[in-house]
């Protein structure tokens, strides 16, 4: 007698996992990506804190002129981080820097009758006076404009909240606790009795 085998039924079909939107390798990106970021704050720090004790401590800078001619001053902040300072010689001038309105790094600024190049920075200020310093190289001068545009937005009330210190000239920002008015890195060299100091009104913008 022949029996009709009877078929299995097919079973219910197995799903698979679909995979987790975050898988190993997105993981291991986003953990890179927070890594770097981290590197890099904390590198700003440094920089920014670098700059803090050089500029209160007082730095030689070159003024270019609207000749084009340059001359070595002493550039220096306050200690509270909201006063530019510039000396030649026995004149200075202390320049709010919530006063000013642009910084331009480079050339191609038309603005202003002061020949510039790729290495220097344009101050202009409220009062429509400017300044330009020309630096050794470009990356001197980018810390220069990056590190004194945060503390222009700060002392205009614009900037971020400083929640490590790094906007204080306190001592841990200083090796020796001299403030900028110690001008240690003033001009070595005794300017010309006669010789006008070199001050912002020297480059007003036409």
């Amino acid at each position: 007698m022949g029996c009709s085998g009877s078929k299995k039924k097919a079973g219910a079909p197995v799903e698979t996992p679909m995979p987790s939107p975050e898988g190993p390798e997105e993981v291991l990106d986003d953990a890179a990506a927070e890594e770097e970021a981290k590197e890099q704050k904390k590198k700003a720090k440094k920089m920014v804190k670098g700059f803090v004790k050089t500029m209160v401590r007082g730095r030689k800078l070159d003024v270019v002129l609207k000749t084009g001619k340059r001359k070595s001053c002493a550039c220096s902040m306050n200690r509270a981080l909201d006063t530019l300072k510039i000396k030649v010689g026995g004149h200075s001038k202390d320049m709010e820097l919530a006063d000013i309105l642009e910084i331009h790094a480079g050339e191609n600024l038309t603005r202003v009758d002061t020949p510039l190049d790729e290495l220097c920075v344009t101050l202009i200020f409220a009062s429509q006076d400017a300044i330009t310093f020309r630096f050794e190289n470009v990356e001197d001068r980018d810390t220069f404009a990056a590190c004194l545009l945060m503390f222009v937005q700060r002392a205009q009330g614009e900037g971020e909240e400083d929640d490590d210190g790094i906007f204080e000239a306190g001592p841990e920002n200083l090796d020796d606790g001299n403030d900028g008015d110690g001008f240690e890195a003033s001009a070595a060299e005794e300017p010309d009795r006669g010789a006008e100091p070199v001050l912002p009104e020297e480059q007003a913008p036409v």
